[in-house]
């Protein structure tokens, strides 16, 4: 059973609450790339994310024949609420991704964005080196189902960005996991700044 295509947004807006007043949003031990690295790899920084400039918008930067290649079917770009979808509006049962892109600081950092995405997708997050800073990704059953869904996030700079991959019909894990990497690391060469 494949999830509505409002579920893309479901798992950003649920990584949103997942940071309450109550908790403490210490971005500071957040992990930054060293300037002019161009390795994507995480190193600790003594510089508050804060402080750091924000990424470049993911929904403006990418171009969906590439997002479509990472994806293995022709997308379109719709910019909805406070992120985009890139879909195959003549195939809504192809592979789709969903983009939220926030303040680091507005979901408790990279551990309230793993929080949040595994309240909703069933899994565990795996660390990615040389994604980008913090970048991880979650594969599992998504609101209860039996369909892999991938949700992942990355932080670069001050900003956050948080992708869902809802997979074509027959996807198997490892595919739906590919597809997830290889969307968070095509978005973190192109929204860096």
């Amino acid at each position: 059973m494949r999830l509505p295509l409002i579920a893309l947004f479901l798992v950003a807006t649920l990584s949103l609450s997942a940071c309450t007043d109550d908790e403490p949003s210490d971005t500071s031990a957040s992990p930054s790339a060293s300037p002019g690295s161009g390795s994507g790899t995480s190193s600790p920084s003594e510089t508050a994310a804060s402080d750091l400039p924000p990424a470049r918008d993911a929904c403006k930067v990418l171009d969906p024949e590439e997002v479509g290649g990472v994806l293995g079917a022709p997308v379109e770009s719709v910019v909805a609420g406070q992120g985009c979808r890139f879909a195959n509006p003549d195939d809504p049962d192809t592979t789709s991704l969903g983009i939220n892109q926030v303040e680091l600081a507005q979901v408790g950092g990279i551990d309230g964005a793993k929080t949040g995405i595994r309240a909703v997708v069933e899994g565990e997050a795996e660390d990615l080196g040389g994604v980008g800073d913090g970048a991880f990704v979650v594969v599992g059953p998504a609101f209860g189902g039996s369909t892999p869904t991938g949700g992942g996030a990355v932080a670069l700079g001050s900003s956050l960005v948080q992708i869902t991959v809802l997979p074509g019909a027959g996807a198997t894990d490892e595919e739906v996991r590919r597809a997830t990497v290889d969307a968070l690391t095509l978005i973190a060469e192109r929204a860096r700044r």
